[in-house]
């Protein structure tokens, strides 16, 4: 394995804190999608039905309106079927960062705290911009600091 595949790797399980929370959010959210994806996909259905109906009842044309309605609902499936993979796509990957933002910030506490805890006063939480709980982060460093200043 090479470096830079070696980096990579350590890149993804970076990002991935805790993969069974963070794809498992993504999982439920994508399911409920599905459910109303499917709702709406049967009340869609069920006006084209009648939309349908009608239109073959108002014309003699039954064979060309079947094939052009049958060409027309093949090319929205297509559409549909890459709207519901950008969909999955982009929810993962939201998914994934915005529970990043979250969880990174325990992370950096808990190595804080185990430092606190082996004695280390001068151990400090910094975390990325736009982290979650950076008010926590700012109470632990007064309290790193308080310990220090006692010690």
């Amino acid at each position: 394995m090479s470096q830079e595949d070696g980096a990579k790797k350590r890149r993804w399980k970076n990002f991935l804190l805790l993969p069974r929370i963070q794809i498992k959010l993504a999982v439920y959210m994508i399911l409920l999608a599905a459910i109303f994806f499917v709702g709406g996909s049967w009340i869609v259905y069920s006006r084209l039905e009648q939309a349908f109906t009608l239109i073959l009842d108002l014309t003699e044309l039954e064979d060309e309106v079947t094939q052009m309605l049958a060409v027309e609902i093949q090319k929205l499936g297509i559409v549909l079927a890459a709207l519901v993979a950008a969909y999955v796509g982009t929810n993962l990957c939201l998914s994934v960062f915005f529970t990043h933002r979250m969880i990174g910030p325990i992370q950096a506490f808990r190595r804080h705290v185990n430092q606190l805890t082996m004695g280390n006063y001068n151990a400090k939480t910094a975390l990325r911009k736009h982290d979650a709980f950076e008010e926590l982060a700012e109470d632990l460093n007064r309290l790193s600091h308080a310990l220090r200043e006692k010690k």
